[in-house]
């Protein structure tokens, strides 16, 4: 009784009382939602590091570096095609993926006549293709979505 007597004096006291209940319970909800992708978002980066190390290690096994391939990597939508196809050309043949990853180099007379690509290209673009060769057979999930065949 004596509650309903206090809301009939002042009733915006109880509404701004709801009102903050309200607001906390939906601050609540967004910090744990918050927590959820913050965890979510510091998995991904260890996880995605670890992939970045362990790619490295790999390519330094090819005497490949980061700075090499940022070199090597193509700048112009002509030549990314070709780079695209020459690696398409090898990732559909089991058998040159195998070439490749065995004998640790690239078959350029093989690519050369399955794609028409000149020689010269295929040469200059050996530490790329190499690369993505790797990150397309190898369990790279995170760096393979940064990589586009397109």
């Amino acid at each position: 009784m004596l509650q309903l007597d206090k809301f009939r004096r002042n009733p915006s006291l109880y509404r701004n009382q709801a009102k903050w209940v309200q607001r906390e319970k939906r601050e609540k909800r967004e910090k744990d939602i918050f927590d959820v992708v913050n965890s979510d978002v510091e998995n991904w980066i260890k996880k995605s590091g670890d992939e970045i190390e362990q790619l490295k290690n790999e390519l330094e096994k090819w005497d490949i570096s980061y700075i090499d391939l940022v070199n090597s990597s193509p700048k112009h939508t002509s030549t990314k095609k070709s780079y695209s196809s020459i690696i398409k050309f090898i990732l559909s043949k089991s058998e040159l993926v195998q070439h490749v990853m065995y004998k640790k180099y690239i078959p350029i007379s093989e690519i050369e006549k399955g794609t028409n690509i000149p020689r010269k290209k295929i040469e200059r673009a050996r530490k790329y293709i190499i690369a993505v060769v790797i990150i397309f057979t190898g369990d790279y999930q995170y760096i393979k979505d940064y990589v586009s065949l397109e």
